[in-house]
């Protein structure tokens, strides 16, 4: 049992880390109109409203929920332009995996340099979370990867799993 819970959390992970409607909505909290022109007035670029590590939290109730249209609405908007949401649902359906109950705790944060297929950002912000489930107390710890977009955190695939959605197959 220990072992199928550690699959399944590593696959959900990778499915989260490295896994076209145009339609695009947001579940993000918003700046006030407010609160975007003084974030660019001071730093050039807008603030986030949130850390990294309370989107990853946000991002995995999502997977947890098995609200992959959810967390699709969340990935870095280049990758989006190259994995369409259907085929992004399809593939984390196909998982399978039942995460009820998952607890996220954010052990670090740290910036992290990265080149990803479709994000021109060069720099992320990994975020290294544990991973629990009701079902187990045996814990899977992982680092995601955020890029500040426009004032919200994005998550990101990684390399493999773009390819593999660019040639039709889930990663």
């Amino acid at each position: 049992m220990r072992t199928l819970l550690l699959v399944a959390l590593a696959s959900t992970a990778l499915l989260f880390m490295g896994c076209n409607s145009n339609q695009k909505t947001s579940t993000a909290p918003q700046l006030t109109t407010a609160e975007a022109i003084d974030a660019v007035a001071v730093t050039g670029t807008p603030k986030p409203h949130e850390s990294a590590g309370d989107a990853v939290k946000r991002q995995f109730d999502f997977i947890s929920k098995g609200q992959w249209g959810r967390e699709w609405d969340e990935l870095h908007p280049g990758q989006q332009a190259v994995v369409p949401r259907e085929k992004y649902v399809d593939c984390a359906n196909a998982t399978n995996v039942n995460l009820t109950g998952l607890s996220v705790d954010v052990i670090e944060t740290y910036d992290d340099p990265m080149d990803i297929s479709g994000v021109p950002e060069k720099t992320s912000t990994a975020v290294t979370v544990k991973l629990t489930t009701e079902a187990s107390k045996n814990a899977e710890t992982n680092t995601v990867h955020e890029v500040l977009v426009a004032g919200e955190w994005r998550w990101v695939l990684n390399n493999d799993a773009i390819a593999a959605y660019q040639a039709g197959h889930c990663p």
